[in-house]
């Protein structure tokens, strides 16, 4: 279910819910019931999820009950599977055998819900068994001795481990160790290794030193296959992640989770094969964690291993397996037994300070997080203990400057906090972007580290580079308690961040309402601009926190206050569909006029937002509708504009002046026309609009409407009588200007409905078809074509549509038009020269 959430995470709405469960428990690691409670939100909120459940009933751990829970631990958990998902569309894919435990987990319920879409029969093969038994299925063998291992294959998995490991135990006491070996780091490693990871993990011997002569002379496919996989037969798989091709970097895999579990039974641990159940598999890795802790020490303590060697290839094994080492002991030792002898001294050893191997260590420290950094972080009380008693650098930053209080800090760990500043950890030193300890802890939500670090005098009032301070990290966040303590230790509640926001402004922007409340009641100032000139009220207004907004008013915020744009709260609640905060400040006498500095109102953005109820409201109130903008659009203009007919016949019926011409001398219905809305333009037209109303370049409706290809407006402006001769000031007609554009469908239209102009002319004597054929629209020319227009009609400068086309390089077009022509072809240029050619010869030319 984990898994299930992970994935989860990259959905949208998801991730809203894991981040608010994770808030919710501090960052604490969340609990079974806490998952399963986080995965029926998800799924009633998300429709369709699908999740893919498999192997189930290969897993030794199922076989034990659940911690409170009598019954079979497959059943418990489907049946928990089903509770989460019951009365929603969620649908779970199971491969499985067919056990009782797994019916078990689906009785009692609707048997319409369960759809098996395939059942395996015997006969179906084994895909599984069979890749374990790979190296028996060579190509060299007989098509019948083949069919022979495939029908004696058995029905279960385990014979082909136990075949894998009686073949390793039959190995040289040196292969077998190196095999060993091989499957420990594999299955017990933090993450797959790569092959020269791995490498580099196989020379650490059992004595102080390392074996560099087990090092290959090369990485390559060959050292792969005899070295690696020939080992530890079907049990491993390598694999190329990255799809390059180098052996170096492919990774080293398990074939398949249940080899891990029979190595917990048998991979020998101190010389001896311990045969455990499976119940101890828990401790058995315990173990197998602290032998990998001890190894990765071993090689960390090793000089080999931080001088390396002037062999190239060697080096590189060597410095791929030290990244891993030096990296991740501590969280083996973690997992591991950190009461164990042999452990602690190795570590004890590590941080010796005449130990040469500590200086390797911790300069690379500096550059990477540390142990005790990492520890501190993952709130391991015991090792961080272990670490300062050696003498381990309490104050050692990593490559971002984080310290291991600052880890600690991070993810909530007050004790280890504690006992970092009982060695004493500087509470106040801040990472590379000048966070400290107590503005993470504040941003996070850890109110007992926050009451720790701020008892050891952490400095409440130290900003980030973003000039961020605790107090601004707790109210973004919505943590209540921790600005209250802030505040109760002397925090400054006005302070702004770079960008000039207070906490104020930044936990009305978030809707944290109580930590609103508090400020306010402590006297925060309430009109301070932020970015922009954007005042507290105007900001609540904006983001439709009703609730805030009335706090505001109750506390004397001044309703009229603008932005540095002239934006007022009702504005701004307008603009944004807020319905409720509209009424609100309408109830407190808000100026329903005051326009921005582009000269909007709230009806012009709620008319140009599309916010009908708002818009009503607004109207209904008062509001002026013929309000003019810097462009001189009134509302009416704008809803035509973006074609929102319900508030375009709402400002109709209240009489808005549908001649109303802005700056451009468009009318709402060139708007419309513009935009190709034709409900607008219907409703425009029935209300009496001048369909012939002219812009500054004098175009039409249709001439607007013909020019963007908006075919409905186009047949419903000719259905109410549409001059289609109306023309600008050169003379471009609609057909002109619908040709010119390539506007095709547009055009059949227009000849449909008068072909009488097919060869208009415009002020330079050029013809649609000269556009169509400029502009190099071959299926515009083929309709003129077809509708007998007229090919040789030359424009000003004695060019036919044939020269434009040829002037312009449209072949299309050029071959079309020579078709045509069965005489010699004349043409002139604009000075009247020109000469006479054949089409044969043209045809070369172009």
């Amino acid at each position: 279910m984990r898994s299930w959430l992970s994935q989860l995470m990259f959905h949208t709405d998801a991730l809203g819910f894991i981040r608010e469960k994770w808030e919710s428990t501090q960052g604490q690691g969340a609990a079974r019931g806490d998952v399963l409670s986080l995965l029926r939100a998800i799924v009633s909120a998300i429709p369709e999820c699908t999740f893919i459940l498999d192997g189930l009933d290969e897993c030794d751990w199922a076989k034990g009950p659940w911690p409170g829970n009598s019954d079979d631990s497959i059943t418990s958990f489907l049946r928990a599977l089903r509770r989460a998902t019951t009365g929603t569309s969620t649908r779970i894919m199971i491969v499985s055998r067919d056990e009782p435990e797994m019916r078990r987990g689906f009785s009692n319920e609707n048997p319409y819900d369960l759809v098996f879409e395939h059942r395996i029969t015997p006969e179906d093969v084994q895909n599984d068994v069979l890749k374990l038994k790979q190296d028996t299925l060579r190509s060299g063998k007989s098509q019948r001795k083949l069919e022979q291992v495939i029908n004696s294959t058995p029905s279960g998995i385990e014979h082909i481990y136990e075949r894998n490991w009686m073949k390793i135990m039959r190995l040289t006491e040196e292969d077998r160790t190196r095999a060993f070996s091989l499957l420990r780091w594999t299955a017990f490693s933090l993450r797959p290794l790569t092959i020269g990871e791995i490498s580099g993990a196989l020379v650490i011997s059992e004595d102080e030193g390392l074996l560099l002569d087990d090092l290959p002379d090369s990485i390559d496919e060959d050292y792969v296959n005899t070295e690696i996989i020939d080992l530890c037969g079907s049990l491993l798989d390598v694999r190329d992640p990255q799809g390059k091709g180098d052996a170096r970097l492919k990774t080293v895999h398990l074939a398949h989770f249940s080899v891990k579990e029979y190595l917990l039974r048998n991979l020998p641990i101190e010389g001896k094969a311990l045969q455990l159940d499976a119940a101890l598999s828990s401790s058995t890795e315990v173990i197998e964690n602290m032998i990998l802790a001890k190894k990765c020490l071993r090689f960390v303590n090793s000089q080999e291993a931080w001088l390396g060697t002037s062999v190239v290839e060697v080096e590189e094994v060597l410095s791929a397996f030290r990244k891993y080492a030096a990296g991740t002991w501590h969280q083996h030792a973690e997992l591991g037994d950190m009461s164990n002898t042999e452990l602690m001294s190795s570590i004890t050893t590590l941080f010796g300070l005449s130990n040469p191997n500590w200086a390797y260590w911790k300069e690379w420290g500096y550059h990477e997080q540390t142990p005790l950094g990492a520890t501190s972080g993952e709130g391991n009380l015991t090792i961080v203990r272990t670490l300062l008693e050696q003498g381990a650098d309490v104050a050692m930053a990593d490559i971002d400057g984080w310290t291991p209080i600052y880890t600690a800090s991070r993810n909530g760990h007050t004790e280890v906090a504690r006992l970092l500043i009982e060695f004493g950890a500087n509470v106040n030193i801040p990472d590379n972007s000048r966070t400290t300890p107590v503005n993470l802890a504040c941003g996070r939500g850890h109110v007992e580290l926050v009451k720790l670090l701020l008892k050891h005098n952490a400095d409440i009032n130290t900003a980030d580079i973003y000039g961020w301070t605790p107090i601004n990290s707790a109210a973004y966040c919505g943590y209540t308690k921790i600005v209250e303590l802030l505040f109760q230790h002397g925090a400054d509640i006005t302070i702004a961040t770079n960008d000039g926001i207070t906490p104020l402004h930044i936990a009305i922007y978030n809707g944290h309402t109580e930590i609103v409340e508090f400020l306010l009641e402590h006297h925060t100032d309430i009109n301070t601009a932020g970015i922009n000139g954007w005042p507290p009220i105007n900001t609540a207004a904006y983001c439709g926190h009703t609730r805030i907004v009335e706090l505001l008013l109750n506390y004397g915020a001044d309703i009229s206050t603008v932005t540095n744009d002239g934006i007022t709260p009702l504005y701004a609640a307008s603009a944004e569909g807020h319905i409720e905060v509209v009424k609100l400040l309408l109830k407190w006498g808000a100026d329903i006029d005051y326009a921005n500095k582009y000269g909007d109102t709230p009806l012009s953005a709620s008319s140009s937002q599309g916010y009908l109820a708002i818009s009503k409201i607004l109207v209904a109130t008062g509001a002026d509708i013929e309000a003019k903008n810097n462009f001189r659009r009134t509302p009416l203009h704008l809803a035509s504009l973006h074609g929102h007919i319900e508030i375009v016949i709402l400002l109709l019926e209240r009489g808005a002046d549908v001649e109303a011409k802005d700056t451009g001398e468009w009318t709402p219905l060139i708007n419309a026309s513009f935009e190709g809305h034709a409900e607008v333009v219907n409703a425009l037209l029935e209300r009496g609009a001048d369909i012939e109303a002219k812009g500054t370049n004098e175009y039409t409706p249709l001439m607007y409407a013909s020019a963007q290809g908006h075919i409905e407006v186009v047949r419903l402006l000719l259905n109410h009588g549409a001059d289609l001769m109306d023309c600008d000031r050169i003379g471009n007609t609609s057909l002109h200007l619908a040709a010119y554009n390539g506007q095709a469908k547009v055009v059949e239209i227009l000849l449909e409905t008068s072909s009488t102009h097919v060869d208009a002319l415009i002020r330079l004597n050029r013809t649609p078809l000269f556009q169509a054929a400029t502009r190099g629209h071959l299926g515009v020319v083929n309709i003129f074509l077809s509708h007998k227009a007229n090919a040789n009609i030359k424009d000003h400068y004695c060019s036919t549509p044939l020269f434009t086309a040829a002037r312009n390089g449209h072949k299309d077009v050029i071959e079309r038009l020579i078709a045509l022509a069965e005489t010699p072809i004349h043409f002139q240029d604009d000075l009247g020269q020109g000469g006479q050619q054949d089409v044969g010869t043209l045809k070369i030319l172009n």
